[in-house]
């Protein structure tokens, strides 16, 4: 009886601990960009593989843009059996708590692997999030696009490169299967036909009018979408 007894009490303590981590999961790591009034709407930006070093440029071009900046590293996040998701509405949490964010819905914005996260989770998060935008997003990981693309609560706008085969992550075959099988007002696609993998960062891949244009149409979904969310409360 009483080896029954600890068996029992031992089993009890496991479930408690497993169900604890999965509810007060940490948020991963993040830099802080701040823009120039102090205080704005939070944007949650989500890296890619490479880590968030390569994003910083453009996450602070989103600060200067009003925005409280919080930018994370993708692979913190995007795990498999979506075992990065806990990290990921932590991250969003902490976000939403900093007294340099505006109170209510955030924007997200990721690239390639954390494009791949954005999707995954954000878009599915109409409570927490008003707008999201994924540049050339990583999609080989979708089995079913149809599905997917059926799970997406909230608007998003995908930034695709058409010529983007950077280890096939991110074809634009993927992208186009889950624009034609979205509900249309949430899956918007805009399509450069000359654009490659990282079009909108330093590097050998870089083509400044396209991530200009890219920069432009991003902010106007992230901030069409946070005004829709303002007026609904």
């Amino acid at each position: 009886m009483n080896i029954f007894i600890r068996f029992f009490s031992f089993l009890v303590i496991a479930i408690v601990l497993t169900v604890s981590s999965k509810s007060f999961a940490q948020a991963p790591t993040a830099q802080s960009f701040e823009p120039s009034g102090g205080k704005g709407p939070g944007l949650l930006f989500v890296s890619g593989q490479g880590g968030p070093k390569l994003y910083v440029a453009v996450a602070k071009q989103f600060a200067a843009e009003g925005f409280h900046v919080s930018l994370i590293d993708g692979n913190d996040v995007f795990k498999p059996n979506n075992a990065g998701q806990p990290s990921f509405v932590a991250a969003i949490s902490a976000l939403q708590s900093s007294p340099k964010t505006q109170p209510g819905k955030i924007a997200v914005v990721g690239s390639s692997l954390g494009g791949g996260a954005t999707m995954t989770y954000a878009s599915r998060m109409p409570d927490q999030v008003a707008a999201a935008v994924v540049y050339y997003p990583y999609t080989a990981f979708i089995q079913k696009p149809d599905a997917f693309a059926k799970q997406i609560k909230v608007p998003t706008l995908v930034l695709a490169a058409v010529k983007d085969t950077y280890k096939d992550c991110c074809l634009i075959d993927m992208t186009r299967k889950l624009a034609a099988a979205a509900p249309k007002p949430m899956l918007q696609v805009v399509e450069y036909p000359q654009a490659e993998h990282n079009f909108n960062l330093e590097g050998p891949n870089m083509r400044q009018a396209d991530a200009d244009d890219a920069l432009k149409r991003a902010l106007a979904h992230l901030r069409a979408g946070l005004s829709v969310a303002a007026k609904s409360k």
